[in-house]
């Protein structure tokens, strides 16, 4: 889960003290409630500037406080039961963090993998044959062979506070949040010598 804290205040001292609450009332009715340390929310990126926007009236840029801004990562196994639990527990805050899920492929079997890796170089083969069939030549073997890792990460979606808001009525099933949902792309090049 990527997490992003944000907090607003008229002094710089007034928005880092509405973000620290923010983020504590997040560590004590969410990770602690479900099983996680402090720890465990790691912080990526924390800044604090002023909020400034364009007055069209004045025709300038206005100062109109300063923003809290915080990302974090919280990661874990996939566990619905334990999405759900942690979005219903945000629900509950007075300031709910926008929520990112992303799902990363592990192998956890690598004979599986040698068996996919197997198959598509037979099957790189068998195209490299039929072009050079076609083109009257034959294949001697591979040049050079790359496989591309898929265990980059997948983002699946990115809740705000009125999706989190509608977990605590129970108008949202969960349980369709789920990483069998994503299809993962393994690429394997190979570059063939033919005579």
């Amino acid at each position: 889960m990527q997490l992003f804290f944000t907090a607003r205040g008229d002094t710089y001292e007034e928005a880092v003290s509405n973000g620290m609450q923010n983020l504590y009332m997040f560590q004590s009715l969410v990770l602690l409630e479900n099983g996680f340390r402090e720890e465990d929310l790691k912080t990526s990126n924390f800044s604090v500037s002023e909020d400034v926007f364009f007055d069209e009236e004045k025709k300038e840029f206005v100062t109109r406080g300063y923003l809290f801004n915080q990302s974090a990562v919280l990661s874990t196994d996939y566990d619905n039961d334990l999405i759900t639990r942690l979005f219903q527990s945000m629900s509950s805050l007075k300031s709910v963090p926008n929520v990112n899920l992303t799902f990363r492929l592990i192998y956890q079997d690598s004979l599986l993998m040698k068996e996919m890796v197997n198959e598509a170089y037979q099957d790189a083969l068998c195209q490299a044959n039929i072009i050079a069939g076609a083109a009257g030549v034959k294949v001697l073997g591979p040049i050079h062979i790359e496989q591309r890792p898929s265990n980059v990460s997948f983002s699946n979606s990115n809740f705000g506070i009125d999706l989190l808001k509608a977990v605590s009525n129970k108008s949202i099933d969960m349980a369709n949040i789920t990483p069998e949902n994503i299809e993962v792309l393994e690429s394997l090049v190979c570059t063939f010598e033919a005579e």
